[in-house]
């Protein structure tokens, strides 16, 4: 394989590395500062979770496509000049499919993060207790991660493994 490929397939690992161990690590926080109770922990750990996304997990969001798609035009290069159409397995098209059912429920997170933090910071600038805005909107998030994860970590079962267990 050419060393361009063995680069892009570095980059590929790291951002789901990325992708797994930034989520892991915010839902680990979040949790963490949430049973404390208290509204200003609450709120440097939210701002620390939506930073998080903004830093790892978009930018693996985005890069985890590109590298990928990179990978099979490599592929189909080192085809080349055979006219046999290029054959995509199974287990890509899988994957592609986790992953919009991974990054569906995601955007409406990093949503429910933002409205999460807000309501933390507010309440930690008045001194108020958080709201009950903000268990409802946490329970939502945690629905909303459930499977996002789930899906992700799939992924990376399939991916790894390249196989459809079913098939």
């Amino acid at each position: 394989m050419p060393f361009a490929y063995q680069l892009l397939k570095t980059a590929h690992i790291l951002l789901a590395a990325s992708l797994l161990g930034a989520g892991l690590c915010s839902v680990f926080f979040k949790v963490a500062a949430d049973r404390t109770g208290d509204a200003r922990v609450v709120a440097q750990a939210m701002r620390a979770v939506v930073r998080a996304d903004f830093c790892f997990i978009f930018p693996a969001i985005l890069g985890l496509p590109l590298t990928g798609f990179a990978m099979l035009f490599f592929d189909a290069l080192a085809r080349w000049p055979t006219p046999a159409p290029l054959d995509i397995p199974p287990w890509i098209y899988l994957s592609l499919v986790l992953y919009l059912f991974a990054g569906a429920p995601w955007v409406l997170a990093v949503r429910l993060q933002l409205e999460m933090r807000q309501l933390a910071e507010s309440a930690a600038e008045t001194g108020a207790p958080l709201p009950q805005a903000y268990a409802a909107k946490s329970r939502r998030w945690a629905a909303l991660g459930v499977p996002s994860f789930s899906c992700s970590l799939f992924i990376l079962y399939v991916m790894v493994t390249k196989v459809v267990p079913w098939l």
